[in-house]
């Protein structure tokens, strides 16, 4: 199943008061949208919800929720990318599903967090998100779980202060971790926000 959208700018959906676009086939492709979900009232809800595997979600632009903007449940083997997360209570949340790709996207001004990994969410792979002006950046509810994050840009990153000592060699990537969780960390944090 393909959803797709001529210019994310001009095709707008906006929201109700429940789930709004919601991938429950396998292999569903949902592109080229803005999903305006200021509507959503109820806790579980989300502008765009998996609950299959084997999805991609990328390009689109996803404001003004009250809660979830893409909310990824009891699924695997999804790929996230390029979207823009803006003015949303919870920006990505992750609850028990394995083996994503995050990659590329923005999200900024979610009053509650970032991301948030929740529950038996393991073997996740981050890299090249830009988390700017969040509440929290990231929330790992379960550290013992192992999920792997590169080259993120995260606005609260303690080396930004100290961009000479955490940037030597000013190949753009902090020599200094960001600290996830207890047990997980973005090892190679970047110095300016990714630009894609």
């Amino acid at each position: 199943i393909n959803l797709s959208g001529e210019d994310k700018n001009k095709v707008i959906i906006k929201g109700s008061n429940r789930d709004i676009v919601m991938g429950n086939a396998n292999y569903v492709e949902i592109a080229g949208f803005t999903i305006d979900a200021k509507k959503l009232d109820t806790w579980d809800d989300s502008a765009i919800e998996l609950s299959s595997s084997g999805n991609f979600v990328h390009d689109n632009k996803l404001i003004n929720s009250e809660w979830y903007g893409i909310h990824i449940k009891n699924s695997s083997h999804n790929i996230i990318e390029n979207n823009s997360i803006i003015n949303i209570s919870i920006g990505i949340w992750l609850f028990k599903s394995d083996l994503n790709i995050v990659r590329n996207n923005n999200i900024t001004l979610c009053n509650w967090v970032g991301i948030w990994i929740w529950h038996s969410s393991r073997y996740n792979f981050f890299q090249f998100n830009n988390l700017i002006k969040n509440r929290i950046n990231i929330q790992d509810s379960d550290p013992s779980y192992k999920n792997e994050w590169n080259k993120n840009y995260w606005d609260d990153y303690y080396g930004l202060r100290f961009k000479r000592l955490s940037d030597i060699n000013n190949d753009g990537v902090g020599r200094i971790p960001y600290r996830i969780s207890r047990f997980n960390f973005d090892w190679h944090p970047l110095m300016e926000a990714y630009e894609r």
